[in-house]
């Protein structure tokens, strides 16, 4: 089996919340194993459609945009998905007997990420709609499993 990218620390460019001038480099220091390091991770741009412009990392290693980057358990880089070798959980387990526990684990993940971003202050879009739906999902699935 393959790492999975649910496993791995993650760096999103969304979280760093960039809106007008875009530096050229980001330095990002995190400690792996007691010792500190400090990646140096280019900053890139794409003009949208309408006006304005989307910022994105440049991988250190393939020199492709991203959005997100990765650190997995003892690695010492922040790289992309595939520079990594990473997958997501589902596609691993996609069409085995195990796929409707993993599907109702991951659903009561992002059911709880909503409830933390609540605590935070942040109101989702219709969080009322989303907390029934995903209610009712997991009800099924969880009949599925037993």
């Amino acid at each position: 089996m393959r790492e999975c990218v649910e496993f791995c620390r993650r760096l999103s460019i969304h979280d760093l919340g960039i809106r007008r001038e875009i530096p050229p480099f980001l330095v990002v220091r995190y400690e792996i194993m007691g010792r500190v390091v400090a990646d140096l991770i280019p900053l890139t741009t794409l003009p949208c459609n309408y006006g304005g412009e989307r910022p994105y990392f440049i991988c250190p290693s393939c020199g492709r945009r991203r959005e997100y980057l990765y650190l997995p358990p003892f690695s010492e880089r922040l790289l992309c998905r595939d520079c990594h070798g990473l997958s997501y959980i589902l596609i691993q387990v996609r069409r085995t007997r195990h796929e409707p526990l993993f599907r109702a684990i991951m659903l009561e993940r992002r059911f709880l990420q909503y409830l933390d971003n609540m605590e935070r202050g942040k109101r989702p879009y219709h969080l009322e709609r989303m907390r029934e739906s995903i209610e009712r999902r997991f009800a099924r699935l969880y009949g599925q499993v037993r």
